[in-house]
């Protein structure tokens, strides 16, 4: 099967009109093409059929699928922040139209047959299991999931003011104005973000309050800009955002001591640390699973691969003048003050556990933290159970929710 265009990938067919889905080009910036294969000759009859003007900028744009019909559709998962969008591109007119799907990630590609598309779907209240939807514009019709799952807990997409613009984030629970507990959760990477599938961390963090998921500057998802804000800055407008939407959750809550909680692991756990000891009045709990001690200090103690980003995303470039000191977290442990736990996977083959040792031996020597436990646990960078082979999930929410040690 060949075709006179080079770079070549297949990558959908309908069996029911023989059309095929190409993506020509560079790996990196493919287009998108169709062509129909002949059975005959075992050929794909030429010219292929370009798609243009169908990606977005600033967005990761996915193929999902090839229809059939007399107006042949393309169907594309446009992920724009935490979600994915469900497009239709029609072949013939060049029009597309959004599908309406609820509040989820499309994690795979699916397949039409007889008028029906099926793709794989996660919510943030379930893993990703199959859902349908109508493949033509006549049959209108919401996606329907093959799992009956449901969760109480409601889940919504909000955005925050942040220094540079506005910061999206999941929000998972009641109302964060007057809840009773508020956990902002910060995630690793530092390329990545936090997205509205079915995330167990976050799962298991609703179960203590209401929880404010927050994408960053330095987050993916959110297009170059976006994610190159950290770029040797590592801890600098990250942290910034962090501070501005805990003081803009804080200041609207008016029932409540000002006080919040902040979960992070990996990268997020080096920020969570950081943001508990350079606002300590903000802070009542932090839990850091897999910390680093800086940027510098990794580079010198982890793996090469984790060298490699640091050295690409200029993790070790010092930052001067913002009033929050150095982005080393033995240097600023003077300023921590809230209750503190800290857990690493002993076998943690990308943050040596020797950082979160010599954090907390640091901590236990300042002496000025509420409360302070540090788990090394079995595993790796996210370890499943403790030593005593108690699940980690358990550990973490028996911390943000047991009372306050006497006289604290």
């Amino acid at each position: 099967m060949t075709t006179g265009d080079k770079e070549l990938r297949i990558l959908h067919a309908n069996p029911e009109t023989a059309d095929l889905l190409f993506a020509v080009g560079s790996p990196s910036t493919p287009e998108l093409a169709v062509g129909t294969f002949d059975g005959s000759r075992s050929t794909v009859q030429e010219p292929l059929r370009r798609l243009h003007g169908i990606r977005q900028a600033g967005h990761t744009t996915r193929a999902v699928a090839i229809g059939s019909g007399d107006d042949i559709a393309i169907f594309l998962a446009v992920d724009e922040g935490v979600r994915s969008t469900l497009i239709r591109h029609h072949l013939q007119s060049g029009v597309s139209e959004d599908m309406k799907i609820p509040l989820g990630v499309i994690t795979g590609p699916g397949a039409c047959y007889q008028g029906t598309l099926r793709f794989p779907f996660s919510t943030p209240h379930e893993q990703a299991t199959l859902a349908a939807i109508a493949s033509t514009s006549e049959r209108k019709a919401r996606p329907r999931v093959t799992s009956q799952t449901r969760s109480l807990i409601p889940v919504r997409v909000e955005k925050f003011p942040a220094p540079a613009g506005s910061v999206e984030a999941i929000v998972y629970g009641a109302p964060w104005h007057t809840a009773d507990r508020v956990v902002i959760a910060l995630h690793g990477g530092p390329e990545s973000h936090w997205r509205a599938g079915y995330d167990n961390s976050l799962s298991l963090l609703s179960s203590i309050g209401t929880v404010v998921a927050i994408n960053q500057r330095g987050s993916t998802g959110y297009g170059p800009d976006h994610q190159a804000a950290i770029r040797h800055a590592w801890g600098g407008p990250d942290l910034a955002d962090i501070h501005a939407i805990a003081d803009h959750i804080a200041r609207r809550r008016p029932h409540s001591d000002g006080r919040l909680m902040i979960y992070g692991a990996s990268y997020g756990a080096y920020l969570a640390v950081l943001a508990a000891a350079t606002h300590p009045a903000r802070w009542s709990h932090c839990a850091a699973i897999a910390p680093f001690l800086s940027g510098e200090l990794l580079h010198r103690d982890g793996p090469e691969a984790v060298k490699q980003l640091i050295d690409r995303l200029g993790g070790r470039t010092k930052i001067h003048g913002d009033g929050y000191g150095p982005r080393d977290l033995l240097q600023v442990a003077p300023g921590l003050r809230a209750r503190t736990l800290l857990i690493h996977g002993g076998a943690d083959p990308i943050i040596p556990a020797s950082h979160s040792r010599r954090l907390y031996e640091q901590l236990c020597k300042l002496g000025q933290c509420d409360e302070l436990e540090y788990i090394e646990a079995l595993g790796g960078h996210s370890p499943p159970y403790d030593r005593s082979g108690r699940p980690i999930g358990g550990r973490i929410v028996e911390f943000f929710t047991r009372p306050s040690p006497a006289g604290r």
